[in-house]
């Protein structure tokens, strides 16, 4: 569990990710199989994702080797043009078809229960006390019938339309944004009521590989703004304007 630790941090600073996903999933599936009954969807879900990220560039930005590669290229050891600045896609889209999978044969197999097609399924969920948290208590015992049967509809239309609203090829991004929205109001509602948060946290980040890139650009120019960073383009600018005008001269400065 230590060495998971350490590997989990250095995967998570983006130090030598390649070698770092490798590991983390084989830990992950030694701890998986080791012993099965405390397993819940969110380690299974995690187990899936920890294989295919294998896949995917996490290092390109927001990373010690990002940050190590632009410091190189500043130091003239190496090219600019050598850093890569787009990624395969169908690594990626194999990801996002996982997660998508989810929902879909999630919303199918509930489809088939007689209590989520009349509505009930809810209102027997919040009477397993032992799976419930304050809130969730609460509302078994005194939610109305038609809250519950509201609420019990509406997880099963989020979970069917997830996938349509995301992979959607018209009103993008609206319709991807609104897909994750809700989807993630519905997690939301989980954690609140239910005993299984880790589950709700794991939908959550996996949302991030649905991201538009203008929503990830936005968030750092927002951070940055926040933190009194200047921004990339701006230090860029300083740096090469600084370098153009050479050495600092006290002596020429004062003559000036």
């Amino acid at each position: 569990f230590a060495l998971w630790a350490a590997i989990g941090v250095a995967l998570l600073l983006g130090y030598r990710t390649r070698l770092m996903t490798v590991l983390n999933y084989a830990i992950k599936l030694s701890i998986l199989n080791r012993n099965q009954f405390p397993l819940t969807g969110a380690d299974h879900v995690i187990t899936v994702l920890s294989f295919w990220i294998m896949f995917l560039p996490l290092d390109q930005h927001y990373s010690i080797a990002a940050w190590l590669a632009h410091r190189r290229v500043r130091a003239g050891r190496r090219a600019a043009a050598s850093i890569p600045s787009t990624a395969f896609a169908f690594p990626l889209r194999l990801v996002q078809i996982q997660i998508a999978l989810i929902y879909i044969f999630t919303s199918y197999y509930k489809w088939q229960g007689e209590y989520w097609r009349s509505g009930d399924a809810l209102y027997y969920t919040f009477q397993q006390v032992g799976y419930l948290l304050p809130p969730g208590a609460w509302l078994g015992a005194h939610g109305p019938l038609w809250l519950l049967h509201l609420l019990t509809w509406s997880t099963l239309l989020i979970e069917a339309a997830f996938a349509i609203l995301v992979f959607s090829p018209a009103l993008q991004p609206w319709a991807r944004a609104c897909g994750l929205l809700l989807a993630a109001a519905m997690h939301l509602g989980i954690a609140i009521t239910m005993s299984i948060p880790d589950f709700s946290l794991v939908m959550w980040i996996s949302y991030l590989l649905f991201f538009d890139p203008s929503w990830v650009l936005w968030l750092e120019r927002r951070l940055r703004r926040l933190l009194r960073l200047p921004s990339p383009e701006v230090a860029e600018a300083a740096k090469a304007g600084a370098a153009a005008a050479g050495p600092f001269d006290p002596v020429a400065t004062r003559r000036v």
